[in-house]
């Protein structure tokens, strides 16, 4: 099946229909619902955890950024107000698909602590990380499976977004696979290097286009990472249900048809957009 990117739905509606797949009474109510605990403070983490992290970044609209708000020096020079109006609406644009991306990568960690991935092999990566398990969770037990549609292409948008990006150029060695890895990870691989780089204050902010060097691929970095972590999600739960083969309904909302569908079948398609979707929603990388 090619999928290419005008037939996915946009990034919001993709956060909530994942969102009401993990809210459905089959996960919370029969053997399908697989409570863990959090490893040190002993908190319980369920499904429901995770599906409020996606219902919030499905929510977000819009953040406002105003660089000018505590400087009235700008209003002395047209020029100067004119670039910071300008780096204030690139900014807003940013930090909202920053907010986003922060709620679904929340409900990443929450989603791996409850499947509860098994530790990688200390020959294969030393002190590994939960990320790591789940890259490893994918290679055993996702593959030899094929990863779902559109996330090879997408994997390989976001290459081609960082050779756009100089301060992003030394990541291009992350798309090797290595030992514990398998292709269906090689995007969490990724995405968590760049979500370092504002985690943890190493991101360069943009400036707006035809004042700086930098422009709005950093907005389009960001859109398609949300886009690899909410894949990589799809493809954790099925193969964690992967024994399973239970029918879930209502999940892609009253503009389609509730008819039951496998579990397996929506976690490879409820991202696609289909004739009953709405034409009007924007569509996001």
């Amino acid at each position: 099946m090619n999928i290419n990117q005008c037939q996915l739905i946009s990034l919001s509606e993709h956060c909530y229909r994942l969102s009401n797949l993990l809210g459905h009474k089959e996960l919370s109510f029969e053997t399908h619902y697989r409570e863990q605990k959090m490893p040190n403070n002993g908190e319980h983490l369920d499904w429901l955890d995770a599906r409020e992290w996606l219902r919030i970044a499905s929510s977000i609209v819009h953040t406002e950024v105003d660089t000018t708000r505590f400087d009235e020096s700008v209003q002395w020079c047209r020029s100067a107000w004119e670039y910071e109006s300008e780096r204030s609406k690139l900014l807003s644009f940013l930090t909202t698909e920053l907010a986003v991306f922060s709620f679904i990568w929340g409900a990443l960690e929450t989603l791996i602590k409850v499947i509860n991935p098994p530790r990688v092999p200390a020959n294969l990566k030393p002190r590994a990380s939960d990320i790591d398990r789940a890259i490893y969770f994918l290679k055993t037990q996702y593959e030899p499976s094929k990863p779902i549609p559109p996330y090879q292409d997408t994997v390989g948008g976001i290459r081609q977004i960082l050779k756009s990006l100089p301060d992003y150029g030394d990541l291009s060695e992350t798309f090797r696979l290595e030992p514990f890895m398998g292709i269906s990870g090689v995007g969490l691989h990724v995405v968590r290097k760049i979500r370092n780089r504002f985690a943890h204050g190493t991101m360069r902010f943009p400036s707006p286009e035809g004042w700086g060097d930098s422009d709005p691929p950093h907005v389009e970095l960001i859109q398609t990472s949300c886009r690899i972590v909410l894949l990589s999600i799809q493809m954790l739960l099925d193969a964690h249900f992967r024994d399973d083969q239970f029918l879930l309904d209502g999940i892609i909302g009253d503009q389609c048809p509730n008819d039951a569908k496998s579990v397996h079948f929506l976690l490879g398609t409820l991202h696609i957009q289909g004739p009953e979707t709405d034409k009007g929603q924007p569509i996001l990388m």
